[in-house]
């Protein structure tokens, strides 16, 4: 029935859950779409859908929903979350807040006029998710946000996520 929705309406954009994109980009032949965006989930490894593309996202709520993006154009062992969009600057950092190279696992950092200024009447939990940002100090970046989710940079400047460092479980993307 969604696939009949999006063909009858022009639908050439949407967004889906993780899950229900997998399935609708393995599953559903469909001709009207142009992009379809996932994301709030790890994306387990498919072959690229042939009539649309596919792209994986990630972003932390306080970072106001992506800040990278991956089109799935070939069948990843492990689908990266992609490069930072515009205006976003990432860091990946050790647990005494030092940059790591490309490959080490750490804390996904990042910086841009996207990123939230804290929890609304949490000031404990922003002091500990927010700083000034030590490794950056031009207009628009002057904050870090510390996104409590474990990564590593490929060699291409990707990002590949690994998962939280505080047990944190989400439900429902």
């Amino acid at each position: 029935r969604l696939n009949r929705y999006f063909e009858d309406n022009g639908i050439t954009h949407a967004f889906m859950t993780t899950q229900v994109a997998r399935q609708f980009a393995t599953e559903i032949d469909n001709h009207s779409l142009k992009y379809l965006l996932t994301g709030g989930e790890r994306l387990v490894p498919l072959e690229p859908p042939k009539n649309f593309e596919l792209i994986n996202g990630y972003g932390p709520t306080e970072c106001t929903v992506y800040i990278t993006a991956q089109p799935v154009d070939k069948l990843y062992h492990r689908i990266p979350v992609g490069k930072a969009l515009d205006n976003i600057k990432l860091y990946v950092t050790d647990k005494y807040g030092r940059r790591l190279p490309t490959g080490a696992l750490g804390e996904l950092c990042v910086s841009g006029q996207q990123v939230s200024r804290g929890y609304l009447n949490r000031p404990e939990q922003t002091a500990k998710a927010y700083e000034k940002n030590p490794y950056c100090n031009e207009n628009g970046y002057e904050r870090l946000y510390h996104t409590g989710d474990i990564v590593r940079l490929t060699d291409e400047g990707k990002v590949d996520f690994i998962g939280r460092n505080d047990g944190q479980v989400k439900i429902r993307g």
